[in-house]
């Protein structure tokens, strides 16, 4: 059995100096913050709602783009491929066209550099160094373990200030630690659990991680329950013999006759109310997208566009995910991103059928990607936090498994 470990590279792998750089600013940034759980709803919810924070002390898109910039600045290189460079193109195009480029410079800008950035440093990664065994992994876990233990006493040492655990579910009371989200814990722990698991035997991180999805579980937050459950899931998955695969995916098959009309109705514009449905009324905000995509096909409405048509559903900047690359930039931007995230999904589907052939490398980014795919797709569909910036991270290094048709493009490079 061939098990590597090759989490860190040379130096260090830079994908964890990009995200315990991120890590540092904004656990500084979490305090300085005077509710930071509302902070994380934008002012909507938190225990202690008579002090409300619209936001963090500085945005973390901020402190997103500083990371990005200062890890560029670190490799001394900028290397693109050319469905990176033409996807950036068609989104200055649409901005241009649209003229939001002349109305919101700042958002398009950002965007733009996010993208480049996090693109050559995820190729950077993968190409320029050499991923070798070094005994790194156990001293991440130990981190993130101090992360989960301080979310905990922060949740119950002051429940009027970050928050608590409570078990109901409310709106204006949900039970989210907030250190563990700004801490990415949620999406990274489960995975170091099973890296680890898979090379040391080592289970008590494993107990950890459950334990953690106990605490999500009781507390209702949907979303995290994916991120904390499914990396497990999958692993599982490609362990199976082929007749169970079979029989798991046939579990699917009803779902999609139950909801076929719905499905349906959407691609072909249907005036039907969907705020009951399973998707707790996502499925009003994608259509809303949807029909202003089809009114602007190739190069979308701009950013923001659902600001100046002021409708109630089109005002809500995250849960509609990729759809809102094809409405805000149109269809070529949207197409491109979406080939880019395929890719990566089948790359990921490769490594991981090799079972304990793959490397560790491999099924890390496999799983982040798999594994935050389902709330990547219906998010802000921008890398504006830590989840995004990982999870882009991880699909342009999966990207660079596969030689493109054209040459890489070196933008720059300081020996």
């Amino acid at each position: 059995m061939i098990i590597q470990n090759e989490i860190s590279v040379k130096r260090n792998n830079l994908f964890f100096r990009l995200y315990f750089l991120f890590i540092i600013m904004m656990v500084v940034n979490f305090f300085l913050t005077p509710n930071p759980y509302s902070a994380l709803h934008s002012g909507k919810a938190g225990m202690d709602y008579h002090t409300v924070s619209d936001n963090f002390f500085i945005i973390p898109a901020y402190l997103v783009l500083f990371s990005l910039i200062s890890l560029t600045l670190y490799t001394k290189r900028l290397l693109l491929d050319y469905k990176t460079i033409i996807a950036m193109t068609f989104l200055l195009i649409s901005g241009l066209i649209t003229q939001e480029l002349l109305n919101s410079p700042i958002t398009y800008i950002y965007n733009f550099l996010s993208f480049v950035l996090i693109a050559s440093i995820a190729t950077t990664s993968h190409m320029s160094f050499n991923n070798i065994e070094i005994k790194k992994l156990n001293k991440i876990a130990r981190y993130l373990t101090y992360f989960l233990i301080i979310g905990v006493i922060l949740a119950i040492v002051f429940p009027n200030k970050y928050g608590v655990l409570p078990f109901e579910f409310s709106r204006y009371a949900r039970g989210e630690v907030t250190f563990w989200n700004i801490t990415g814990v949620y999406t990274i722990y489960p995975i170091i659990a099973i890296l680890l698991y898979r090379k040391n035997k080592t289970k008590k991180y494993i107990f950890l991680s459950f334990l953690m999805t106990i605490i999500v579980l009781s507390t209702a937050t949907r979303s995290l329950v994916v991120l904390t459950l499914l990396p497990f899931a999958i692993m599982f998955l490609f362990y199976l013999k082929p007749v169970y695969k079979l029989m798991f995916f046939s579990f699917l098959l009803p779902f999609g006759l139950f909801f076929h009309e719905r499905i349906f109705a959407f691609f072909t514009g249907a005036n039907i109310n969907y705020s009951y449905d399973i998707t707790n009324g996502r499925l009003d905000l994608w259509m809303y997208h949807w029909r202003y995509f089809k009114e602007n096909i190739f190069f979308g409405n701009g950013a923001f566009f659902m600001d100046r048509f002021g409708d109630y559903y089109g005002r809500a900047d995250s849960e509609i995910g990729f759809l809102k690359w094809f409405s805000e930039n149109g269809l070529f931007f949207g197409l491109i991103l979406t080939v880019i995230v395929a890719k990566s999904i089948l790359i990921a589907i490769k490594h991981l059928s090799k079972g304990r052939l793959a490397t560790d490398i491999e099924v890390f980014f496999s799983l982040i990607v798999l594994s935050m795919l389902p709330n990547i797709i219906q998010s802000y569909s921008r890398v504006i936090n830590l989840d995004d910036m990982i999870f882009w991270f991880s699909v342009f290094f999966l990207n660079a498994y596969r030689k493109p048709l054209l040459p890489y493009i070196d933008l720059f490079k300081i020996k």
